[in-house]
């Protein structure tokens, strides 16, 4: 938080695979690192960003 009291906050929307959950995880955690060297205090991800939205993509 600033001297003014605000934050800076942003949306991410990584590239994912479905169903491959190490490399949505790679992705978000790199995001999410980058957004905090650009002073980033909150940052959000879609729904399910971790499993590539659904499993029943899969079948």
């Amino acid at each position: 938080m600033d001297n003014f009291g605000f934050l800076k906050v942003a949306a991410a929307v990584p590239h994912v695979r479905v169903g491959d959950c190490d490399f949505n995880a790679e992705r978000i955690v790199a995001m999410a690192e980058q957004a905090a060297q650009r002073g980033v205090e909150i940052v959000a991800f879609p729904e399910l960003a971790l499993t590539g939205y659904t499993c029943a993509d899969l079948l």
